[in-house]
Order: structure tokens, then C-alpha cells, then sequence
């Protein structure tokens, strides 16, 4: 048995939640060549569908709670409760608490003090591999904020990144300060609400 790896502050997974299930599976197979079968059994929420490009599966699929559909990223950290509690100190709203489910891990979602919306996880099973992306594989967030300083504030602290400026001059999230370990670019929010963006 291989021992558990994790990579605090990468984006791990992500997850579509849709208002059409049926429509978005038939969406993301013919222009991604994804197979989305099946998962897991949410109860009244309906079922949790597993996104998989080649051999990887790369996303989760299930129906919106709200009227709407958005994309949401999850980061690995070493300690939800501790993440969620440095979160609200700086403002920002617990959308789920710090929840254990089996099989999965300790899961979290906040809304910053901006209102975009991101989640978190300790995966029971450690993190995936980090790698270069293969095709139909996705690969970097992007967060519209309407103050790029509070953010970088905000998250260097909340999931341990450091915020700098890349290549092409864009201010941007990373591991561990340079362009390679990136994770995200952040960008003024203009004529629309802030949101994380897969």
C-alpha cells in the first residue's frame, strides 16, 4: 500500500454544479471527451457523477442547489477547521462548515470577504500527483476580485500562498512563489461579481 501524499494549496478538484445534469453530461462528453458516470449516492441532493479524461478523473458533476450553474475549485489543506476559522476571522462566510464525509475527507466551502466562492478538503486517500496537464484535463483558476490587494491578503493567509506577479504581469497565486508551482491569476473584477473560475 503506497503511502498517502498530500500538496497543501493546490487545487486538487473541481466540481460543476448544474442546473440541467443530463444536458451538462451530454455538454462535457462531446466537447471534452469525458466519460461522467455514476458516483456517489447524495440522498436528497441526487447522485455525485465522476468526470474522467483518459484514465484520470479530473471532475465531480451534480445537481445546483441554487438556480445556477458555476464551476467551484477545491484546494488540499492540512486542516479545514483551522483554515475555515483563519477565513471567518477575516471575513469571510462559512457557506459549509468543516463537514467529514466517508470515504472523501473533511470538506469546507467559504465565500471570501469579496464574495467569491472556494472550497477546501483533507482527502482521506492524500492528493493527486502533480503534474503537467494532460488533454481535456484542467489546470489553473482564475479569481475576479474587486480588491486584488485584500485578496492576496486574504489568501496568503487563509491557504498559505504567496502572491506575486507572473510573467505576463498579471498578479497571481502560487505554492511557492515562482510561476511554475502557480495556482491562479487574480484580476480586477469589472462589470460582473467577484468569482473563483476554473
Amino acid at each position: 500500500m503506497s503511502e498517502k501524499t498530500y500538496t497543501p494549496g493546490r487545487v486538487t478538484w473541481r466540481e460543476l454544479m448544474t442546473t440541467d445534469v443530463e444536458r451538462a453530461r451530454v455538454f462535457y462528453s462531446e466537447a471534452f471527451h469525458w466519460r461522467i458516470e455514476a458516483g456517489m449516492d447524495m440522498g436528497e441532493a441526487g447522485t455525485y457523477f465522476m468526470c474522467t479524461a483518459g484514465d484520470k478523473q479530473v471532475a465531480g458533476l451534480m445537481k445546483s442547489p441554487a438556480p445556477m450553474s458555476y464551476w467551484g475549485s477545491v484546494v488540499s489543506v492540512t486542516d479545514p477547521d483551522a483554515a475555515v476559522a483563519k477565513a471567518t476571522e477575516l471575513g469571510a462566510k462559512v457557506m459549509l462548515p468543516p463537514t467529514s464525509m466517508p470515504g472523501v475527507g473533511r470538506y469546507a466551502t467559504i465565500s471570501d470577504a469579496d464574495g467569491a466562492v472556494i472550497s477546501m478538503l483533507k482527502s482521506d486517500d492524500g492528493d493527486p500527483a502533480p503534474g503537467m496537464p494532460k488533454l481535456s484535463e484542467l489546470y489553473w483558476e482564475s479569481l475576479s476580485t474587486s480588491d486584488v490587494a485584500r485578496a492576496s491578503a486574504f489568501y496568503t493567509q487563509v491557504f498559505g500562498w504567496q502572491s506575486g506577479v507572473g510573467s505576463n504581469g498579471v498578479a497571481m497565486f502560487s505554492t511557492h512563489g515562482t510561476p511554475e508551482t502557480g495556482v491562479a491569476d487574480v484580476q480586477k473584477a469589472q462589470g460582473f461579481p467577484p468569482h473563483w473560475m476554473t
